[in-house]
């Protein structure tokens, strides 16, 4: 588990090289830019509430985050998912604001 909640970071390119990450959280930080974790695919668990995080789409592929099998952003008729262990969360951002199929 990586917790960056409550910080300034904005960057996430450090992360990129992480590929064993499992859990990330980043809530209320200034992240914008998800580019960074298209290469996560082992994160189970992540949080975007109260970030900036504008657009979802560098998450496609990961299909152990949210519902089972492949993350499509078209599926998602609610901003927070939980199946079994598996968590995504991005409440409270422009993406959320951006794309009416992602609000509550």
């Amino acid at each position: 588990m990586l917790d960056l909640v409550n910080t300034n970071v904005s960057d996430l390119t450090p992360l990129a090289g992480l590929a064993k990450l499992r859990r990330l959280a980043l809530n209320n930080t200034p992240v914008s830019d998800l580019a960074p974790l298209g290469g996560l695919t082992n994160l189970v668990f992540l949080n975007l509430d109260d970030t900036n995080a504008i657009d979802l789409r560098p998450l496609a592929g990961h299909g152990q985050l949210g519902q089972p099998g492949a993350f499509q952003l078209d599926a998602f008729q609610a901003n927070a998912f939980q199946v079994g262990r598996s968590s995504l969360r991005f409440r409270n951002t422009p993406a959320t604001a951006r794309d009416g199929r992602l609000a509550e």
